[in-house]
C-alpha cells in the first residue's frame, strides 16, 4: 500500500460522517502499521571485518531470526583506521540470505592492511 492509498483508505473509513466500528478502526490501524513496517528495518547491526587478508574473502553475518529470507541489505563499508587510503581499495557483495544470516564477499584491490566494519540494515522486500 502506498502512502496515498493509505491516506485515502483512512479518509474513507474515518470520514466526518462515518459510524466506524471497532473492526473498521482495527483495519485502519493495521493498514498504518503495515505501511510503517515497510519503512523499519527487520534487523540492523555492525559487523567487524578488520583486515581483508586475501583477494577474496567471504564472511557470515548472523543475527536473530527475522522470520524471512526475503529482504535486501542496506550496507555501508566503514573504515576504522587512521589512514583512509589503506582502507578504500575494497569492494563487497552480499548474498546467501537466510532467516538468521547473510554472507558478505569482499575483494581487496591492493594489499594494504585495512581496518573495516560493515554497518547494515535488513529491509523487507515488498
Amino acid at each position: 500500500m502506498t502512502l496515498t492509498e493509505l491516506r485515502d483508505f483512512s479518509n474513507t473509513k474515518l470520514g466526518d460522517a462515518s459510524d466506524i466500528t471497532a473492526a473498521e478502526h482495527r483495519e485502519v490501524n493495521n493498514a498504518i502499521f503495515d505501511f510503517i513496517g515497510t519503512l523499519l528495518p527487520l534487523a540492523e547491526g555492525s559487523f567487524d571485518i578488520g583486515d581483508v587478508t586475501t583477494t577474496d574473502n567471504v564472511r557470515t553475518v548472523t543475527f536473530s531470526d527475522v522470520g524471512t529470507d526475503n529482504y535486501r541489505i542496506r550496507g555501508s563499508l566503514v573504515y576504522k583506521g587512521t589512514d583512509f587510503n589503506n582502507s578504500n581499495d575494497v569492494s563487497y557483495v552480499t548474498g546467501e540470505y537466510t532467516r538468521t544470516s547473510f554472507k558478505i564477499g569482499l575483494r581487496e584491490i591492493s594489499p594494504n592492511i585495512q581496518n573495516l566494519r560493515f554497518d547494515w540494515e535488513l529491509k523487507p522486500n515488498n
